[in-house]
């Protein structure tokens, strides 16, 4: 089993494409997201408006693309799901 660790990527979405690049390289079977992985700085609220845009725009698009091959797991009360992260149709693995 592949397995890969990301955490630390603050948004920055050349760090995602690499990622989810190497993802499709190594055929990697799971995926370990952990702690700042999305835009930071200013105001709380204007700063989640930010991280939702970059989540639907961004982390979504792509994730959905590796789904064939790489299960997405998903809590029943994931903070993601709370700020307008989408999965429909990804398998659903608790």
């Amino acid at each position: 089993m592949k397995i890969i660790y990301a955490s630390n990527l603050y948004g920055i979405r050349r760090l995602y494409v690499q990622l989810l690049k190497l993802i499709s390289i190594e055929k990697l079977n799971a995926v370990i997201l952990s702690g700042d992985l999305l835009t930071n700085g200013g105001p709380f609220r204007s700063n989640l408006a930010i991280q939702r845009t970059f989540i639907k725009t961004t982390i979504r698009s792509r994730l959905l693309k590796s789904r064939d091959h790489l299960p997405v797991l998903r809590p029943k009360n994931n903070e993601i799901l709370n700020l307008g992260l989408n999965l429909t149709g990804a398998r659903n693995r608790t």
